[in-house]
């Protein structure tokens, strides 16, 4: 028991979760691995100084048992004095609504129910960490070792490439409708077993979902007959066969690494933005190796989405790979709305049909004067909607306009805090579905100005502003701009 506790400890210390986070909401379904995650935080809490909190989410799929799991995690809680909060989510209607399977809504929901809890308990912090999430809160997940097994299999059956079988990382940020969301995986050191054998030694009760039993699954064929087929084949215990498959993660973790690490540098150095699509030149493109291509492919893609991959399986990437021994005008249509195509010596990857804002060209005029200037026009100024005036010394590279890329960011206040564009579009009320198209202009990789909202604090007029820069939408964005504000 006490040897579970420790195993744990030292592998949220090595992947610095102790030191990160003071307070751990579980996501507790009642299940035997989500109720181990609970009983060892909260003893490891004490010593390690940090709260735990726990959130259930009630899908409303399997009935009374479900009611079952929710009463039994209130009385687990309530025993153990534990702050529980309990989410309703009616999945099999999100399933309908967004044509998708009810295990892949599931998911989706469990985290936009965990994000939304704690942006509503936490919503009186401020300060953001280097990497914009919440500060000093995350989730846990109790995600274990078998876990990364089955999910490692089931996403080579998916066709994944070298990233679907690299494991799950132990402390990721997600970006989510109400915000970055941390989450943390503090059992993947362990097994489902070990984690049995734990619960049976402190004599805690857990419940059983009915559904994890059936084969009707591609995860639990997985789990009941494929795994153990594997090890029976090897003539070895299933531990043997774990520890295999964990080595094979972390090289392949290794491989993935180096190859994302290769393709941002040949999109950093050939990558072309215009009107909101995104393009490489073919010929420096074909020169690189075959598998470099589709990760480049991958980053470009990753980038017109702000990072979203969603949907984006490796038969897309081949596809959109294709197009590189095409003729010009080939194009295929991808999922998210997207559109690749073979523009002369270009690859062209951007939204289908409609582009959206960012179409045309900025007009910018150059005035001296400074604050004085910007105080004779001063009433002009505060009226426009499509033209604004900014301090052009601060200018690095050139004014663009653009949509939004992941990772964009805006200083937001004096002092130059920072938020990342992503929540500004949010907080601005923009429409999920216009997002992506939203106007923007930019200065290399800083945001400058949101269209129709708000500018970049440093690029304000001030009092030792020399020269100003008068920065005007082009006709057709402007139009657009006007029908949706």
């Amino acid at each position: 028991m006490v040897w579970l506790e420790n195993e744990v400890a030292e592998y949220m210390k090595r992947q610095q979760m102790l030191s990160r986070f003071r307070r751990v909401y579980v996501g507790l379904s009642g299940g035997a691995d989500s109720v181990c995650l609970l009983l060892v935080l909260k003893t490891l809490s004490a010593a390690e100084h940090f709260e735990v909190r726990a959130i259930h989410v009630h899908h409303h799929i399997r009935g009374a048992e479900a009611d079952r799991d929710m009463t039994f995690c209130e009385a687990l809680c309530e025993k153990m004095s534990i702050p529980l909060k309990v989410v309703h989510v009616n999945v099999p209607e999100l399933a309908r609504e967004n044509k998708e399977s009810e295990e892949l809504a599931a998911r989706r929901a469990r985290y936009a129910a965990f994000a939304q809890v704690i942006a509503q308990e936490v919503s009186g912090q401020t300060n953001t960490d280097e990497a914009g999430g919440t500060p000093d809160v995350a989730v846990a997940v109790a995600h274990h070792r078998d876990d990364e097994d089955e999910t490692m299999l089931l996403n080579m059956l998916r066709g994944s490439g070298l990233s679907g079988l690299c494991g799950m990382k132990p402390v990721r940020c997600m970006e989510t409708e109400t915000g970055d969301l941390w989450v943390i995986r503090p059992l993947l050191c362990v097994s489902r077993a070990q984690i049995e054998t734990y619960l049976q030694d402190c004599g805690q009760a857990y419940v059983n979902d009915s559904t994890n039993a059936l084969t009707d699954y591609t995860r639990n064929k997985i789990r009941h007959r494929v795994l153990p087929a594997m090890s029976e084949a090897r003539g070895e215990e299933p531990e043997s066969l774990s520890r295999t498959l964990k080595r094979l993660r972390g090289q392949l973790a290794q491989i993935e690494e180096y190859m994302l690490q290769e393709a941002t540098r040949f999109a950093d150095t050939h990558a072309v933005w215009e009107n909101g699509s995104i393009s490489v030149p073919v010929g420096e493109l074909k020169e690189q190796p075959e598998a470099l291509q589709a990760y480049v492919v991958r980053e470009c893609i990753g980038r017109v989405r702000a990072g979203d991959l969603t949907n984006i399986e490796a038969v897309h990437i081949e596809d959109v790979c294709g197009l590189l021994n095409g003729q010009s005008g080939r194009q295929i249509v991808l999922p998210q709305g997207l559109k690749a195509r073979r523009s002369f010596d270009r690859l062209v990857i951007g939204p289908e049909g409609e582009t959206g804002a960012a179409g045309g060209e900025l007009s910018i005029r150059v005035f001296d004067g400074g604050l004085d200037f910007y105080k004779e026009h001063e009433e002009k100024i505060r009226r426009s909607v499509y033209t604004k005036w900014l301090d052009y010394d601060k200018m690095v590279t050139s004014f663009c306009l653009r949509t939004r890329r992941s990772g964009d960011r805006m200083v937001i206040g004096a002092g130059g805090e920072q938020k990342k564009l992503t929540r500004i579009l949010m907080e601005a009320k923009i429409d999920a579905g216009l997002r992506d198209r939203w106007p923007v202009v930019a200065d290399g990789d800083r945001i400058v100005w949101v269209c129709g909202y708000r500018i970049d604090e440093e690029y304000k007029i001030t009092e030792t502003t020399r020269r100003v820069a008068e920065v005007t939408l082009p006709a057709e964005t402007a139009e657009w701009l006007k029908e949706q504000l």
